[in-house]
Protein backbone atom coordinates (compact mmCIF):
# COMPACT_ATOMS: atom_id res chain seq x y z
CA UNK A 1 0.00 0.00 0.00
CA UNK A 2 2.93 2.31 0.65
CA UNK A 3 4.05 1.97 -2.96
CA UNK A 4 0.61 2.95 -4.22
CA UNK A 5 0.58 5.89 -1.81
CA UNK A 6 3.97 7.03 -3.12
CA UNK A 7 2.75 6.83 -6.72
CA UNK A 8 -0.28 8.95 -5.84
CA UNK A 9 1.82 11.51 -3.98
CA UNK A 10 4.44 11.73 -6.76
CA UNK A 11 1.90 12.08 -9.59
CA UNK A 12 1.18 15.67 -10.60
CA UNK A 13 -2.44 16.44 -9.69
CA UNK A 14 -4.42 18.88 -7.63
CA UNK A 15 -4.47 18.58 -3.85
CA UNK A 16 -8.16 17.67 -3.97
CA UNK A 17 -7.53 14.82 -6.42
CA UNK A 18 -4.66 13.54 -4.29
CA UNK A 19 -6.83 13.53 -1.16
CA UNK A 20 -9.60 11.77 -3.07
CA UNK A 21 -7.32 8.96 -4.23
CA UNK A 22 -5.68 8.55 -0.82
CA UNK A 23 -9.10 8.40 0.84
CA UNK A 24 -10.34 5.83 -1.66
CA UNK A 25 -7.21 3.76 -1.11
CA UNK A 26 -7.71 3.75 2.65
CA UNK A 27 -11.43 2.99 2.39
CA UNK A 28 -10.91 0.12 -0.05
CA UNK A 29 -7.86 -1.43 1.65
CA UNK A 30 -9.91 -3.84 3.76
CA UNK A 31 -11.98 -4.92 0.76
CA UNK A 32 -8.86 -5.40 -1.37
CA UNK A 33 -7.21 -7.59 1.27
CA UNK A 34 -10.32 -9.72 1.84
CA UNK A 35 -10.77 -10.19 -1.92
CA UNK A 36 -7.12 -11.25 -2.32
CA UNK A 37 -7.58 -13.72 0.53
CA UNK A 38 -10.76 -15.11 -1.06
CA UNK A 39 -9.06 -15.55 -4.45
CA UNK A 40 -6.10 -17.37 -2.91
CA UNK A 41 -8.46 -19.61 -0.95
CA UNK A 42 -10.44 -20.46 -4.11
CA UNK A 43 -7.25 -21.34 -5.96
CA UNK A 44 -6.37 -23.79 -3.20
CA UNK A 45 -3.31 -21.90 -2.02
CA UNK A 46 -4.81 -21.53 1.44
CA UNK A 47 -5.79 -24.33 3.75
CA UNK A 48 -7.56 -23.55 7.00
CA UNK A 49 -5.31 -22.89 9.97
CA UNK A 50 -6.53 -26.06 11.63
CA UNK A 51 -4.18 -28.96 12.14
CA UNK A 52 -4.13 -31.43 9.30
CA UNK A 53 -3.05 -35.00 9.86
CA UNK A 54 -0.66 -36.51 7.37
CA UNK A 55 -0.22 -40.18 8.06
CA UNK A 56 1.29 -40.48 11.53
CA UNK A 57 2.49 -36.89 11.78
CA UNK A 58 0.60 -33.64 12.08
CA UNK A 59 1.39 -30.25 10.67
CA UNK A 60 -0.01 -26.80 11.26
CA UNK A 61 -0.78 -24.76 8.17
CA UNK A 62 -0.04 -21.06 8.56
CA UNK A 63 -2.80 -18.61 7.84
CA UNK A 64 -2.35 -16.63 4.63
CA UNK A 65 -1.65 -12.92 4.97
CA UNK A 66 -1.65 -11.11 1.61
CA UNK A 67 1.17 -8.68 0.84
CA UNK A 68 -0.11 -5.38 -0.34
Amino acid sequence: MDKIENVIKNTPMSMMQEQFYLTMLKERKEHIISKAYQIQKERGNIVSAEEKSIGKRKRVVKEYVPRI
